[in-house]
């Protein structure tokens, strides 16, 4: 009995310490984007960009996207407006 709790045991360490290294990993990892993001803003800033504009933009939610297209390909019969609108974004 006392032997089968020590495995047990033994594997609930090991599995802890497998958890640790992967959240590790983790915290590793999103700390890595959170420099890059840092850095990618800093670097709008030294050109003059309006930080704020940029991260409201970036959230923003459109209900419509207008799409432009431009079709060179003038072989076919059929012309397809330049202006779409999606209703799936």
């Amino acid at each position: 009995m006392l032997h089968k709790l020590d495995m047990v045991q033994q594997q609930h360490a090991s599995r802890l310490k497998e958890k640790d290294a992967e959240n590790q990993l983790e915290r590793q990892h999103q700390q890595s984007l959170h420099e890059d993001e840092i850095q990618f803003y800093q670097s709008l800033k030294q050109l003059g960009t309006d930080i704020t504009q940029i991260m409201v933009a970036k959230e923003r939610n459109p209900d419509k996207l207008i799409q432009i297209v431009n079709d060179n390909d003038k072989t076919e019969k059929r012309t397809p407006p330049n202006l779409q609108f999606v209703d799936h974004i």
